[in-house]
């Protein structure tokens, strides 16, 4: 439901001074007794704290109590927690009149929020069977690719990101609404305008030899799916919109077949809505959070896999009786004769069972697709500029040349400049290193496929 650090959520839901998220010398545990009285342990036994966040922590003590601290650490961790819940609850029931128990998630408490406020007419269609198959074929996520390794010494590295990439395309997108219409041949052959309908469609693809390709594509090796961009001629599922944006570049298709959709904007109100309450809310307080949590939670819910596992509790004689009309997945015992078994739908065309679930994967595709244009726009725009682009992911880029003042301010959709550093290394997807020299306080961020280092100075 809430998506982020405890001690995130502390200070952001303004809990009293003495809940806090606390810190604790984990490591400590496993080398100590626990009725151990002592010293404070030795920095190395805390996880990812600074020098002078020990320090403080040190000064609290004169004798250290590893049992009494722990029963502490735990108090206080669930204090914590129910003190954000407590401000989260009644903010929500004020801003939306919902109440979260009903929902397990931030994108189902979204999707409540949408349909309740947000939905009015529009007709949404229910996305499943083999339209569900064809169509995930064409739902990619975000651009992440290294084009050059380093920066010269020279040269600065210039790092941006834009403003809420994905509420940016809800908002200023249509998306597909109403039944999908299914055709096969080429429909720009028999001059069908696609002023009113848009789609997905399977194509053959005649790639431009250009530096940086646009279409994505799922390269499948030894059943991993790797998402490349490349040149070349393939057969894949995009969006109109996407295919419009590679003619423009000089990509050559011939559409095999489709599914035509009539056009709409359905998330401009609910995101220009949380847009604003986030610009008028402090960064530290419970209506930012909100704002920023429901803004991004909502597409993804519509993306969501129809053929969902089941989980049940059955007898160990019964289990055979289950490979009749499912595919067990996992089973785990319980007790001598009951069973925690995971279960599939062996039919994958059946619908009967998924078909009431609120899922449209055309809805997720189309804005995952329009990040992606508008990434493209961004990168062209560099590029024309004379400058390098040595990385880019998702939301971000990183440049040897400021971005022009036309492209920078807070609004949705245009670029934030995220630091200026004196040096990059980009080894590969997820994988890079900025730094910034003694004179300008000896920053250091090292991020590997989601794990973070950060030093500034002596500090860690």
């Amino acid at each position: 439901m809430l998506p982020s650090s405890l001690s995130s959520l502390c200070k952001a839901f303004n809990n009293s001074n003495n809940n806090y998220k606390d810190i604790f010398p984990f490591k400590f545990v496993n080398v100590n007794e626990l009725n151990y009285i002592g010293d404070v342990p030795n920095i190395k036994y805390f996880n990812n704290i600074s020098l002078s966040e020990y320090n403080t922590y040190v000064d609290r003590f004169k004798l250290w109590s590893l049992k009494e601290e722990l029963l502490n650490y735990c108090a206080i961790d669930c204090i914590a927690l129910w003190e954000v819940i407590n401000t989260f609850s009644p903010e929500i029931w004020d801003l939306f009149e919902i109440d979260i128990s009903d929902y397990p998630t931030t994108p189902s408490l979204a999707f409540a929020i949408y349909r309740k406020k947000y939905l009015k007419n529009h007709l949404i269609p229910i996305i499943n069977g083999q339209i569900y198959k064809d169509l995930s074929n064409a739902y990619y996520g975000g651009r992440t690719d290294m084009f050059i390794p380093y920066n010269d010494n020279n040269e600065r590295v210039y790092a941006y990101d834009v403003n809420s990439l994905y509420p940016f395309a809800m908002s200023n997108f249509e998306r597909p609404l109403g039944n999908p219409t299914y055709f096969e041949g080429d429909i720009y052959k028999k001059n069908i305008k696609l002023d009113k309908d848009i789609g997905f469609f399977e194509v053959a693809v005649e790639s431009p030899n250009i530096e940086m390709p646009i279409l994505p594509y799922k390269n499948i090796n030894k059943g991993h799916s790797t998402t490349i961009f490349p040149t070349g001629n393939w057969t894949s599922w995009y969006s109109s919109i996407e295919i419009n944006k590679a003619i423009e570049l000089g990509y050559k298709f011939t559409i095999i077949r489709g599914y035509l959709f009539e056009r709409g904007n359905i998330f401009k109100d609910y995101i220009n809505d949380l847009y604003i309450m986030k610009q008028n809310s402090h960064k530290n307080s419970p209506r930012y959070t909100i704002a920023k949590l429901l803004m991004n939670s909502l597409y993804g819910k519509f993306g969501m896999n129809p053929e969902m596992d089941q989980h049940i509790i059955v007898l160990g004689k019964d289990i055979p009786d289950l490979f009749k009309k499912w595919i067990i997945v996992d089973q785990m015992s319980l007790s001598s004769d009951k069973f925690l078994v995971t279960i599939r739908n062996k039919n994958e065309d059946n619908d009967s069972d998924n078909s009431h679930l609120n899922i449209s994967v055309s809805i997720s595709a189309m804005i995952t697709a329009a990040s992606r244009i508008k990434m493209i726009d961004y990168l062209n725009i560099i590029k024309d500029n004379d400058a390098k682009i040595f990385y880019t992911d998702t939301d971000s880029i990183y440049t040897n040349k400021p971005l022009s003042d036309d492209y920078v301010n807070n609004q949705l959709g245009f670029m934030k400049l995220e630091g200026i550093f004196d040096k990059g290394i980009f080894l590969a997807p997820k994988v890079y290193g900025l730094f910034n020299s003694v004179s300008k306080g000896q920053e250091e961020i090292v991020k590997v496929k989601g794990l973070i280092l950060i030093r500034r100075g002596q500090e860690e």
